[in-house]
């Protein structure tokens, strides 16, 4: 009975073990995994807002938006967001850079993007270093 009583007791133990590191574990910074879904998926639009200057300049902090001459550049090409990891209202989200022409993959970047107003905005969206840039 004393053996049972303790198995009991150990069985109690992981289970609350267990319960606080999922909760704790879940809980991406205070982040919910819509917030990480947002974030990784706002990458797929910025190609398509390339060709409306303003629109394109409202994706991102005020002051971060790349020049005119830059903006053109994301034109060329299809972004996907791979994986995102959240801190606080910053996700850093690993980027897949595709040509739009040949369908080849670049190469892949990190972005760092900002969650104002209730909106996900980007502040720093490299290229990738080798981009081809003829057309």
């Amino acid at each position: 009975m004393a053996n049972s009583k303790q198995e009991y007791k150990t069985a109690w133990t992981v289970l609350l073990i267990f319960s606080t590191a999922l909760v704790v574990g879940c809980g991406i910074g205070g982040a919910s995994s819509e917030d990480v879904d947002a974030a990784r998926q706002s990458v797929s639009g910025i190609g398509d807002a390339v060709h409306h200057p303003a629109r394109f300049s409202q994706l991102y902090v005020s002051g971060s938006a790349p020049s005119d001459a830059d903006r053109s550049k994301f034109g060329l090409y299809r972004f996907w967001g791979r994986t995102a990891s959240l801190s606080a209202d910053t996700a850093t989200v690993t980027v897949e850079v595709t040509d739009r022409k040949t369908n080849q993959i670049v190469g892949d970047v990190e972005w760092t993007i900002v969650k104002q107003d209730g909106k996900w905005k980007f502040k720093d969206t490299p290229l990738p270093e080798a981009l081809p840039v003829k057309r």
